[in-house]
């Protein structure tokens, strides 16, 4: 592993990273209830809330 903005350089098993922050509960924004109707999927109700769905991985085998 190289950075490309310092010297620093490690193999894959040893290398280490900075911890994001984690963000305080005064930054989230507040929630909202929100009528679903009849949707049942989780398709449905990013259509029906007009957003993007995101793919999450799943670990198989376990």
């Amino acid at each position: 592993v190289y950075s490309d903005s310092s010297d620093y350089a490690a193999n894959l098993e040893m290398a280490t990273s900075m911890a994001l922050p984690k963000q305080g509960v005064e930054a989230q924004a507040e929630l909202t209830p929100v009528d679903t109707k009849d949707a049942k999927t989780i398709a449905e109700v990013a259509a029906l809330l007009k957003i993007q769905t995101l793919s999450v991985p799943t670990k198989r085998g376990a």
